[in-house]
């Protein structure tokens, strides 16, 4: 009975954590996009390129 009420809890806060972790991955591409719309008439496409596949990567290593 009690083991039955730990897993629970522990399930529940798995996937809360698991929607938090979500939730900041889509905030951050939120956030990588709107930079990159405000800094992309100021830098040149090379540049923009070289900015998403840093970002990305980043991501990438932050999901692993």
């Amino acid at each position: 009975m009690l083991f039955d009420g730990v897993h629970s809890a522990v399930t529940y806060f798995d996937k809360l954590s698991m929607t938090a972790g979500l939730s900041l991955t889509f905030a951050f591409l939120f956030l990588i996009f709107m930079l990159q719309n405000a800094f992309a008439k100021k830098c040149s496409h090379i540049e923009l390129v070289e900015m998403r596949l840093y970002f990305f990567n980043h991501l990438f290593i932050y999901i692993l």
